[in-house]
């Protein structure tokens, strides 16, 4: 079961499908399956692909929020003695918010919907600026230590250590993100 709700968030955006059943160590179908339902979500509405329609956001939560997002908060917030509460989940907000037939799209800037809600100008002010990155240089730190990193990553047990073993080499080569190696060594240190 931990393998079949890894593919999810793997194909959502880290790795081929082919790479993904390679990394698991799973059939071809079951990455096929969510595959499917991925394209299934995405299916032309009105002549036109939408990642916002309600299928796309019901697979979303289901998939994404429910099998990586919240179990990883759960973890990490357990493991450092922490108690996280998630607001924006609150079944009374989720409720409302799933019956929105429509969300805004950056009509009034970033996330509509909150800023209207909280009726404050500062916050009305920074959802109105551009949208800006905050990235750390990881692909130089990972670079640099390369070697003690893939050795993190061989040393969990869910991942085909073989298949491990080529994606790095493609990262070392500078044909692989460092974000697919970073997630391959984090998952490798959480054994």
């Amino acid at each position: 079961m931990f393998r079949l709700r890894g593919v999810g968030p793997a194909l959502r955006g880290f790795f081929a499908p082919e790479q993904v059943r390679a990394l698991l160590d799973v059939e071809d179908r079951e990455v096929r399956q969510v595959a499917d339902e991925y394209l299934d979500a995405l299916r032309p509405s009105n002549g036109k692909r939408v990642a916002t329609g309600p299928a796309f956001r019901r697979l979303e939560m289901r998939r994404y929020l429910h099998d990586q997002l919240l179990r990883d908060t759960d973890v990490f917030s357990m493991a450092h003695s922490i108690e996280v509460r998630v607001p924006y989940l609150d079944h009374v907000l989720v409720g409302q918010a799933s019956s929105l037939s429509r969300v805004p799209a950056n009509a009034a800037g970033n996330k509509p919907l909150l800023t209207e809600a909280t009726a404050d100008p500062f916050v009305s002010e920074a959802a109105h600026r551009p949208k800006r990155g905050f990235a750390f240089p990881f692909g130089k730190w990972m670079r640099v230590n390369s070697g003690e990193l893939r050795e993190m990553a061989l040393a969990g047990g869910c991942l085909n250590r073989r298949t491990i073993g080529k994606l790095w080499n493609e990262f070392d080569r500078g044909r692989l993100h460092w974000s697919r190696a970073w997630m391959l060594a984090v998952i490798g240190a959480g054994k």
